[in-house]
This record gives C-alpha cells, sequence and structure tokens, in this order.
C-alpha cells in the first residue's frame, strides 16, 4: 500500500536504485526525517548551486562546523568591538595631538607648550606680584599626578593617554607582533611606546611641578632672588624633557586608516574563507576590503562593518540548516 501511494506520488524508483547502489544510507535518511529535517531545503541548496562534494570533502577532513556557526552567531559583538578599537584609537590621536599642536590646543602636546611659553615669558624685569602670577598660571597648567582624564592639565592628558591606551590593549588582547609586523596587532604595538613614554612625560611633569612649587616658596619666603632664576632655569631644562617625552607620544600614534583596512580586511579574509567553506563562496558573498582613502571615511567604514555582519547572519543560517544534513549524509555514504 505504501509503495503505491509512493508510485502515486512520482518517486523515481530508478534513481534510488542508482543510490542504493552508491552506498546511501537509508537508515540514516530515515532518522533525520524523524527529527524533521527540511528537505524541501535542501534540494533548494543543492538546486541553487551549492556544492556538496566540496562540502563532503571538508566534512571528512574534520572542518570545524561548530566555529564557523559560533563565528557567524556572534558577528554583531565583533563588529561592535571594531568599531570600538576605532573610535579609542581616533580619540587616543586627539588627546595626543600632534608636534604642530600650539599652547591653544587641549591636547597633551599643547597643555606641554603652553607651559614652556609661560616660563618663557617670565623676565627678569617682572615684579615678585608677575612672576607669581606666572608661576600660578604654569602650577595649573601643570595640574597634579592625582589629576582624573577630565582634567584639562599636563597630568589630566597624561592619565586620559593612559586609560585610552589600557581600554584599546583590552578590547584587542595581546600579541607578539613587533611594528614591522603587517597585521592588525603589529600596527597595535605601538601602543607599548606610547604607554612607556607616558610614564617618562608624568615623571617629567612631576620634576616640573617641584620646580615650579619651589621657585613659589622662595618668592613667597624672600621674593626676588638669584635662586628664583637657577630655578627657572632649572624648570626650562625638565620642560624640554617633558616635550621630549611628549614628542615621542605624538610620534607613536596609531595610523588610524591603515588600521581599519587591516582590522576590516582581516573580518573580510574570514568571511570569505569562512563562505567557501560551507559551499557558497563567489562574488555574491564574498567581502571586498577597504581601501586607504575609504577608510578615512567613517560612513564607508560603517558600511563595510555592516556588509560583513549582513553576510555573516547568511553564513549562520547557512550553517544552521545544513550541519546535520553535511554530517549525516555524506560520512554515512563512505
Amino acid at each position: 500500500a505504501d509503495i503505491d501511494v509512493l508510485s502515486d506520488a512520482g518517486i523515481n524508483w530508478s534513481d534510488l536504485d542508482i543510490m542504493s547502489d552508491t552506498g546511501v544510507n537509508w537508515a540514516d535518511i530515515g532518522y533525520m526525517s524523524g527529527v524533521g529535517i527540511n528537505w524541501t531545503d535542501v534540494s533548494g541548496s543543492s538546486t541553487a548551486g551549492v556544492n556538496w562534494s566540496d562540502l563532503a570533502s571538508m566534512t571528512r577532513q574534520n572542518i570545524n562546523w561548530s566555529e564557523i556557526a559560533y563565528f557567524a552567531s556572534n558577528a554583531r559583538t565583533l563588529i561592535s568591538n571594531v568599531n570600538s578599537i576605532l573610535t579609542a584609537v581616533n580619540t587616543l590621536n586627539t588627546v595626543i595631538g600632534s608636534t604642530s599642536d600650539t599652547s591653544s590646543s587641549t591636547s597633551l602636546y599643547g597643555q606641554v607648550q603652553k607651559v614652556i611659553s609661560l616660563v618663557g615669558a617670565v623676565s627678569s624685569s617682572d615684579d615678585v606680584a608677575a612672576i607669581l602670577t606666572k608661576v600660578n598660571a604654569i602650577t595649573t597648567t601643570l595640574g597634579s599626578s592625582t589629576d582624573t582624564a577630565s582634567a584639562t592639565s599636563v597630568f589630566g592628558s597624561i592619565k586620559k593617554t593612559q586609560d585610552y591606551v589600557d581600554t584599546v590593549e583590552t578590547l584587542v588582547g595581546t600579541t607578539s607582533d613587533t611594528e614591522s609586523t603587517e597585521t592588525v596587532f603589529g600596527s597595535l604595538s605601538k601602543l607599548d611606546d606610547i604607554k612607556d613614554n607616558s610614564k617618562k612625560a608624568k615623571s617629567s611633569a612631576e620634576a616640573a611641578l617641584g620646580e615650579a612649587q619651589g621657585i613659589r616658596s622662595e618668592l613667597g619666603a624672600k621674593g626676588k632672588t638669584p635662586a628664583v632664576y637657577e630655578k627657572i632655569k632649572n624648570l626650562d631644562g625638565v620642560l624640554q624633557e617633558l616635550k621630549t617625552a611628549t614628542q615621542a607620544i605624538s610620534e607613536s600614534q596609531v595610523e588610524a586608516s591603515q588600521l581599519t583596512t587591516e582590522m576590516v580586511g582581516t573580518l573580510s579574509k574570514a568571511v570569505n574563507e569562512s563562505a567557501g567553506a560551507v559551499g557558497l563562496g563567489g562574488s555574491g558573498v564574498a567581502v571586498q576590503g577597504l581601501s586607504k582613502a575609504d577608510a578615512l571615511d567613517p560612513k564607508k567604514v560603517e558600511d563595510k562593518l555592516n556588509e560583513i555582519s549582513t553576510k555573516l547572519n547568511l553564513l549562520k543560517e547557512t550553517v544552521e540548516t545544513q550541519d546535520v544534513v553535511i554530517k549525516t549524509y555524506f560520512e554515512s555514504a563512505e
């Protein structure tokens, strides 16, 4: 009776005979039907040109389907993490500033330039009150070693720099790649230089603050004395060390466009390789990287990350649909 029903439904008995001869495991197919495998979707995938032979080969070679599914499932977290890294790097570069910044800039380098300008403005013809006013301005600009990242001072800028370095390191993790290595981690290895120079800058700023406070104490106790000018000279020397340290920090900035290009390139490569692993390679799924010019355009970067996220979701759906079918069917046919 069941055979009559199958015949009436148009079952191709000749193809079934061929499949039996090739070793299809009918027991497993019966099991998969029982657990609710959607054979219509499997048929659609075959009709759409999915390369089942390659999938079978990769399954036998122990391709880790669960890792591909995990990669796809965490797409949004991954994209968010990339955005966070790029935002932190751009902010870090803004906080540090460049060697072209003037004393009017609120960047770290600009704050140091302001202190140097204030020291240079102290003249031997100034009276005690004038010198004291300028020294107070110097100490205010330097701030205190306990300043938080929100403080508009040299110490505040150093603290903010250190905080953003810590943030990027936390988001990225650690690696042994050096600056010469053309990888994401290689680009970010400059963070170690920034961290080291930030420590030197803080030490120099503490020394400068000590000299400035000494000048203020000398003025308050004795007025203008030769010792005051000697301390001003010492302060100028310490500030040059601070300037050298902050200049080194500025020159160690992470190039945001290069980092963006490399991170998007890494993600694109991962998507393309994963798509190929599940038989979905081709121009319709492949993700192209970003040029350095496009990496400077926040809109294009955001669009590219959204494209990667969309295709990862497609990949996730594909893996979840095909995983059981691929493993059971092809491994049973060996």
